[in-house]
Formats: structure tokens, C-alpha cells, sequence
């Protein structure tokens, strides 16, 4: 699981809770630092925040599928903008989570879509 998200608290938060569920988390604080380290990972599940200093999550999906990277991305805003979540969808995201979100409802879109995670 790749999380990114530049807000510290908020990271260590989802980081704890999606740990608890035995996932292990890789987090970067933006898109740009996870873009430049995707040749070195493994295929895996995205968790992204939109709106981030530098490359914003939907760009960050957008470069994904640039490159022909098909991992599944679930994305997490604290807007109720329907443009962005439209356009998320439209790049690629699979799932689409309003900030505040339970962990409930974060844990069952990422088992949605960990399935769709392709194997190396």
C-alpha cells in the first residue's frame, strides 16, 4: 500500500490504521517523491490525497498511466468537489473517499481494490 498524503498528522493516522489491519504502508509526503521512487516498487494499491504541494494526486494518476502503470488508486479529498472526483475517475481512480471517512469505509475500498493489484 502506497500512501500519499503531505499532511504529517493525517499520514500517521491512516498509517496506523491501515497497519492494524496488517497492510503494510509505504508513505510518501507527495506525488512527485512517489514518482520518484516508482522503479524501484513493487506493484501495489495507490492511496492518494488530491490536493498536495507539487504534482496533486490526479496528476500523480495521470503520470501513472503515462507511464503504462496500471496499479489500482483510491482517492481521498477533503472537498466536496464533483469536478475532481470526476476527473479522478476519469484518470484511472477505482475509488473515491470524502475526507472524514471512517475506517470502515476506507478498509473496504482498499480490499475492493487490492485484488486488482496486477503481479510482477
Amino acid at each position: 500500500m502506497y500512501l500519499l498524503e503531505d499532511d504529517p498528522a493525517v499520514a500517521l493516522s491512516l498509517s496506523a490504521l491501515l497497519r492494524a489491519d496488517r497492510l503494510e504502508v509505504h508513505h510518501f509526503t507527495s506525488a512527485d517523491s512517489f514518482l520518484e521512487a516508482l522503479g524501484s516498487l513493487k506493484p501495489g494499491c495507490v492511496l492518494t490525497d488530491i490536493h498536495m504541494a507539487g504534482t496533486n494526486g490526479i496528476a500523480g494518476i495521470q503520470e501513472l498511466r503515462a507511464r503504462d502503470i496500471q496499479w489500482p488508486v483510491i482517492v481521498m479529498t477533503g472537498s466536496l468537489d464533483e469536478d475532481a472526483e470526476a476527473l479522478a475517475r476519469a484518470c484511472g481512480a477505482v475509488e473515491f473517499l470524502h475526507k472524514p471517512f471512517g475506517r470502515e469505509e476506507m478498509v473496504r475500498a482498499i480490499r475492493r481494490v487490492l485484488p486488482l493489484v496486477p503481479h510482477a
